[in-house]
């Protein structure tokens, strides 16, 4: 008897043993293991935490701001001019050399005011821009005292004449122009191209006094032809809203130019139809947001190819001038511009 109970409880530890070892095996192939509710909640929460410990913070990159809806945008375009042929009047050394006495031109304010619209859904639109500008110089005198015309008496050609010239007591540049641009636009993720009518008007005046008379001209030239554009932003730089700009525009107009020249000695009028170029461009920075207010400040250059000068001329000793190669020197000479431009706007 005693035997028989000493033999059960020895079974009973040996059958606790088993489960125990049981329960601490994992669970056979096939098998799902079963997770009491508390032991489910602490695995999620250390995955979580697995989680988090491995993100990390991606750099935060915004596109270009939307152009979509009507704007208007005025510019304040301050540039100098630039003659390829810069001559206020002849001067003349004590050894008889002919030089030339330029103009001093200086920054100039003009305004420029844009009008336009981009289809929200197709990021095609038109604007429409016009640009004056008007600037005046004046220089002198020219005489034996300073120097500038020594000796013998000399002669001005700019298709009139004007001899026998000792001394000039003031000569005066006026340049006058008007631009206006008529395009279609479309939206290409950063970029923007443009493609239009471009036509322009251009006004010179130069008068020369002096102790022989007046020296008289006018350039005119009015032309037309295809423009076209293309405009880049960059995306956000330093702060939200704040982007670099760049646009370059290339127009290839065709036109009529006049010259009008009126001296004591000879008048001269001519005309001609021709082409005319022009690039121009810019390069800054721009702060927009999504609609709303709008600003941008940048360098921009212009070139006009074939425009004219009326300050070309020739000069000469006595009545030895002429105005064989006026012609062609005040029809075909270049202009160009080269300044800053600070503009604000607003698209709604």
């Amino acid at each position: 008897m005693r035997s028989l109970f000493t033999l059960a409880v020895v079974a009973a530890a040996v059958n606790l043993s088993a489960g125990m070892i049981s329960a601490q095996e994992p669970a056979a192939a096939g098998q799902r293991m079963v997770y009491m509710p508390e032991d489910y909640e602490s695995l999620r929460a250390r995955i979580d935490q697995l989680e988090a410990n491995q993100r990390y913070s991606a750099p935060i990159v915004t596109a270009a701001p939307s152009q979509e809806g009507a704007y208007v945008q005025y510019d304040n375009v301050i540039v100098t001019p630039f003659l390829s042929t810069n001559s206020a009047f002849p001067t003349q050394d004590a050894d008889g050399n002919i030089g030339n006495y330029g103009f001093n031109f200086d920054m100039t304010y003009s305004p420029r005011l844009e009008i336009g619209y981009m289809a929200p859904t197709s990021n095609i639109g038109f604007r429409a821009r016009y640009w004056h500008f008007q600037t005046e110089s004046t220089t002198g005198p020219a005489n034996d005292t300073n120097g500038l015309i020594a000796s013998d008496a000399i002669g001005v050609a700019a298709g009139a004449t004007i001899q026998d010239v000792d001394s000039i007591t003031a000569v005066v540049y006026d340049l006058r122009m008007d631009v206006l641009d008529l395009e279609a636009t479309r939206v290409f993720g950063n970029s923007t191209f443009a493609a239009g009518i471009r036509t322009a008007w251009m006004g010179q005046k130069y008068n020369l006094n002096s102790d022989s008379g007046q020296l008289y001209t006018t350039l005119d030239a009015a032309a037309a032809g295809p423009t076209f554009a293309y405009e880049w932003r960059s995306r956000d730089v330093w702060t939200d809203g704040l982007h670099w700009l760049a646009n370059v525009r290339g127009s290839l107009l065709y036109g009529r130019k006049d010259v009008d020249s009126i001296g004591p000695d000879a008048d001269y009028n001519y005309n001609e139809q021709s082409l005319i170029s022009n690039v121009e461009a810019q390069l800054g920075l721009e702060y927009r947001h999504t609609g709303g207010f709008f600003a941008r400040a940048a360098l921009e250059a212009q070139y006009w190819g074939n425009v004219g000068n009326a300050t070309n001329h020739n000069t000469g000793s006595g009545d030895d001038t002429g105005d064989d190669e006026f012609v062609g020197g005040i029809l075909d000479d270049d202009l160009g511009f080269l300044g800053m431009v600070f503009s604000v706007g607003y698209m709604w």
